[in-house]
């Protein structure tokens, strides 16, 4: 029979879950977006960073790909 060992993972304190993760926003646009979300299918020149930085630049999160908020 196997044992597993349960570990505990350590982060900054402050952080909000995947406000860390990236994200990218267009130069045009409100919304931040995973790079992956298909409203961005005819975008350019996108700005990627981390989600936190764009809701503190005032940028929404979009509601079809859903980043963290």
């Amino acid at each position: 029979m196997k044992t597993f060992k349960r570990i505990g993972v350590l982060t900054s304190g402050g952080d909000a879950p995947g406000m860390n993760a990236a994200v990218v926003v267009t130069q045009s646009g409100s919304k931040y977006h995973y790079d992956w979300c298909p409203t961005l299918s005819r975008s350019k020149n996108l700005i990627e960073m981390p989600a936190w930085q764009a809701a503190e630049r005032g940028y929404g999160a979009c509601k079809v790909c859903n980043p963290p908020a």
